[in-house]
């Protein structure tokens, strides 16, 4: 974890501290300042102004993904950076992103949006076609989340950059480790420890069940079967989703139970390589379809879950 006050909320000045229906009353001045239009509008009591705010918040934001550039010889390769920050630093870097016109609507606690910062080159040689997405090894994919309630957000006063803990509702939003046993990787019998060249030497039984085009084929030794994997994951993930409706899950698995999920989400099309530390997002409605669960696969999260899918090449993150 690493610390930086240029991602710090903006200083609102003499209305920290104050219940937002009293600021008019309290420091008029103060806030005709914040509502002001003029983008270089300081607020007084030491307020940034909003030009101020985006400058630095940005600048970081591009700062950070020149330190954490892809690798360029490997194709579709790129890294990856989770940022806690406020409101109204997220808002600017929106603005940043996002093409005229566009607007983040509220930013709730602990929402979460992804930016994707990429090289000047890449634009220049066409490599990004106005979708942000992996482009190329210059790519940095930045995710954003607002932090947890606190108990002056609960109150609906001016925090601003007042340093104050989570309350009790924003201790529930952090993340609870569950551990469910129905995630596990595909048990393979007798070729696990072996390497994939060595199994069809050491054990060629158990290799061609593993690679036999049956689904209800199981692997000497204990070993599961594809549809066996299948059910017990895809029922996992509907169980978790029935105990979160209205919620965001995250889930660290393994890549052969994330191609069966991908499959039941989006049958008939193939994941393609499920990297390490790869994100694949699902959303499960409360409907059902022949009395099972609907299933809907994103591998970019959509405007509707409050991240870009499709910028503006122009208006994108560019580090240069």
């Amino acid at each position: 974890v690493i610390r930086d006050k240029d991602l710090r909320e903006r200083h609102l000045g003499d209305l920290q501290g104050h219940v937002y229906q009293d600021l008019v009353k309290l420091s008029p001045k103060a806030y005709e300042a914040f509502k002001s239009r003029r983008s270089d509008q300081e607020v007084p009591g030491g307020g940034e102004s909003r030009d101020q705010l985006y400058n630095r918040c940005t600048s970081l934001v591009q700062k950070i993904g020149e330190n954490h550039r892809g690798y360029p010889p490997l194709l579709y390769t790129w890294q990856r950076v989770i940022v806690v920050s406020h409101g109204g630093a997220i808002r600017s870097l929106f603005n940043r992103a996002a093409a005229k016109g566009q607007h983040p609507g509220k930013i709730s606690n602990t929402s979460v949006y992804s930016l994707y910062l990429v090289s000047v080159e890449s634009v220049k040689n066409g490599d990004i076609a106005g979708e942000a997405g992996l482009v190329d090894g210059s790519c940095t994919e930045i995710i954003v989340v607002r932090h947890g309630e606190t108990e002056w957000n609960a109150l609906s006063k001016m925090q601003g950059q007042t340093d104050f803990d989570l309350n009790e509702a924003g201790r529930q939003q952090t993340i609870k480790v569950v551990t469910d046993t129905d995630l596990r990787e595909r048990h393979i019998g007798d070729l696990q420890g072996l390497t994939y060249s060595e199994a069809p030497k050491v054990n060629p039984i158990a290799f061609e069940a593993l690679k036999s085009p049956r689904k209800d084929q199981e692997i000497p030794g204990g070993g599961e079967s594809k549809d066996q994997v299948f059910r017990r994951c895809t029922t996992s993930l509907e169980r978790i989703a029935e105990k979160h409706r209205g919620e965001r899950v995250v889930v660290v698995t393994h890549g052969g139970i994330i191609e069966k999920l991908y499959k039941r989400a989006v049958p008939g099309e193939r994941p393609g390589g499920v990297w390490n530390t790869s994100i694949s997002i699902f959303q499960l409605s409360e409907g059902e379809i022949s009395g099972q669960s609907i299933y809907g696969m994103i591998r970019v999260i959509s405007e509707k879950q409050n991240i870009w899918n499709r910028l503006q090449v122009e208006a994108m993150l560019q580090a240069s």
